[in-house]
């Protein structure tokens, strides 16, 4: 009796997640703020993508659906080479996506569009505004900046690729891949044109 009740309680915490998502309309919350898609996928997918965009064999795109696929739809998704990086309300998700990958095939998924990530998007409220918060100069003429990066590529590469680049790491969090770097105060913006770079 217990299993039924927990199986029902778990089909309708889905249901309800399910039911909130399309309700969502075509809204995309990001954490800089909301972007409202259009049903443009055909058309979107024929976009030419520049190679500075390929990180280790992949590119990043935000990928929207007009209904929230399920589990096992997400899994037959990845089946056909694209990766997962993260869930955005509404409907949408962070994706790997191969260099080559045939993007067509994900309209049997009802897949609504497909954006890029811009620098914009990337940043939080005071980089965007072109602030640097006070307790980020801890050392003249440098800031310390969390960056986040995307979940499916690992640390230990992240962190090369910031080191080739002379930034230096003060603080690693593999579990919510994130990096405490000090970066020179001028120069803290080329941070985030990086491919790697999902949030700063």
């Amino acid at each position: 009796m217990k299993k039924v009740l927990l199986f029902i309680l778990i089909a309708g915490l889905f249901s309800s997640i399910r039911i909130s998502a399309q309700r969502g309309g075509n809204s995309i919350l990001l954490k800089s703020g909301t972007i409202h898609s259009q049903n443009d996928f055909p058309e979107k997918i024929k976009d030419v993508v520049p190679p500075g965009e390929i990180f280790h064999g992949y590119y990043y795109r935000m990928i929207r659906f007009n209904v929230m696929p399920t589990g096992q739809e997400q899994k037959a998704m990845e089946a056909t080479g694209i990766l997962f990086a993260g869930y955005i309300p509404y409907n949408t998700f962070y994706t790997a996506i191969p260099a080559g990958y045939d993007l067509s095939q994900l309209t049997a998924w009802n897949a609504r569009t497909i954006l890029k990530i811009t620098d914009r998007d990337k940043l939080n409220n005071e980089l965007r505004n072109g602030d640097v918060p006070g307790h980020a100069r801890k050392k003249s003429g440098t800031v310390d900046l969390v960056l986040q990066y995307f979940k499916t590529i690992p640390g230990d590469v992240i962190r090369e690729e910031l080191l080739a680049r002379g930034y230096e790491i003060l603080e690693r969090f593999d579990e919510s891949q994130l990096f405490t770097i000090r970066v020179e105060e001028n120069n803290w913006s080329a941070l985030v044109s990086l491919p790697f770079v999902k949030y700063l």
